[in-house]
């Protein structure tokens, strides 16, 4: 524990806490799960609903594949604007969805013909199809399915880690619920695929702590389909798993990639390729520090993406100095966070949303230490002012302070709850190998 969580921890309220650690029924947990997702969409109600904002990264795609046109589900990217359609696991899902509750069945599909040769009219056919079908507004309700994956990855981790079945399950549920970034995934910016790549990468952190590491790969494998930050997450488990486990991993996440991504490049004749692995995000609306040393294009892109992966490599590295993290959860939920954290610091856009990976795992990771750091608290209050009102979303209520500005407080800030933990768990490890070391130089 670190110098000023020891400080805070002093006041936490023990009885509360105690309270927490008692266990709970399967009557009680069910419910606590049924309270917490209906938080989660009380609040996203309230605060204006499920958002059509980047809906055209998965929205167009979905429906092509709900009309049995897979091939059209990612067209020439110069049809799009240049922007990268979302990668294919949250499109086939809701796509699934789509034609199982027959989302725009009212009128015709554009027929091949309106979609032009090799999709080039796609994204236009399909967009001016959309309007009069009203599709548009319940494929974006199907986001929602964001919210079962997460929720089911943050239990999933909880009991793998020793502190699910209790009262701290239905109250970390419920606190993640309560999380802005979270709600903004599909308030703020239609990401629903963000929530999925998360759940899975929680899902697979549990499955580590079980020493199921051919799970985990699959989930890592399918979270990278979701959304391509999940990296961040499958880097400090490839780089600190034990040597003799990391076929079955590798098996795993190849395995998954496989099975999602390589038939949709095939069908798309490879026009989903950049989708797969640049995803979303590439155009520069905001001023973070990197976008302010005047570098653009794609040297300023490979930045933002590359330093964040580089540098988590060489923490894991670092970590992994000091032996397993797969029997500790906080040092490992430690290691996740702070390069998770690293996007931030290099990112070239910085949204409200963006917080949310890092958020969750911060929450979980205080139920797993049974312990409320109210540091956390206090940097949560104040992403939540700078989200809603301080310029990290598409509709700031009031002049919004420069973006860099928050960027060198809030992921700072992060960072330091991210890393205080990982640090006390190096310098337990050293003072251990010291202490075993001794007798054999007094031998000596």
């Amino acid at each position: 524990m670190s110098d000023i969580e020891s400080r805070w921890s002093a006041v936490r309220p023990s009885r509360f806490v105690d309270f927490l650690n008692r266990p709970l029924s399967n009557l009680w947990c069910v419910i606590g799960w049924l309270v917490a997702s209906s938080l989660f969409g009380l609040l996203t109600r309230l605060a204006g609903g499920v958002t059509t904002s980047d809906a055209f990264v998965t929205v167009n795609s979905s429906l092509a594949i709900a009309h049995g046109n897979l091939s059209c589900a990612y067209p020439p990217q110069n049809t799009v604007g240049g922007n990268p359609l979302a990668p294919p696991l949250y499109p086939l899902i809701s796509g699934g969805l789509s034609a199982l509750f027959r989302i725009g069945h009212a009128l015709p599909f554009p027929s091949a013909a309106n979609l032009g040769p090799h999709c080039s009219h796609a994204f236009a056919a399909i967009g001016n199809w959309i309007v009069p079908t009203g599709a548009l507004f319940s494929v974006v309700i199907i986001g929602y399915v964001g919210w079962i994956f997460l929720a089911i990855g943050v239990v999933a981790l909880l009991r793998a880690s020793g502190r699910g079945r209790c009262g701290w399950e239905p109250i970390t549920l419920a606190a993640v619920a309560c999380t802005p970034p979270v709600i903004m995934c599909l308030n703020e910016y239609f990401h629903p695929q963000d929530l999925i790549a998360l759940g899975l990468s929680l899902g697979a952190l549990a499955s580590v702590f079980r020493q199921r590491w051919l799970v985990a790969g699959v989930l890592l494998g399918l979270a990278f389909t979701s959304q391509q930050f999940s990296l961040l997450i499958a880097i400090p488990l490839f780089f600190t798993a034990p040597r003799a486990v990391l076929t079955r991993l590798a098996s795993g996440f190849l395995a998954a990639i496989a099975i999602i991504d390589v038939p949709v490049i095939f069908i798309t004749s490879a026009r989903s390729l950049k989708a797969i692995f640049l995803g979303t995000g590439v155009n520069t609306k905001s001023a973070t520090w990197l976008v302010q040393l005047h570098w653009s294009g794609n040297v300023l892109y490979a930045l933002s993406r590359s330093l964040p992966l580089v540098i988590a490599i060489a923490l894991a590295l670092w970590t992994r100095r000091r032996g397993s993290l797969s029997t500790e959860p906080v040092a490992l939920l430690s290691l996740v966070a702070t390069s998770l954290a690293l996007r931030l610091v290099f990112e070239i856009n910085l949204w409200g949303y963006y917080f949310m990976a890092v958020a969750v795992v911060l929450i979980v990771r205080q139920a797993v230490r049974s312990q409320i750091n109210w540091w956390f608290v206090a940097w949560l209050a104040l992403l939540t002012y700078a989200a809603i009102d301080g310029g990290l979303s598409n509709r700031p209520a009031l002049a919004p302070l420069p973006v860099s500005l928050w960027q060198l407080i809030l992921v700072p800030w992060a960072m330091a709850l991210s890393w205080g933990p990982l640090r006390e768990f190096a310098r337990h490890r050293s003072d251990s190998d010291e202490k075993n070391t001794k007798p054999s130089r007094i031998a000596e």
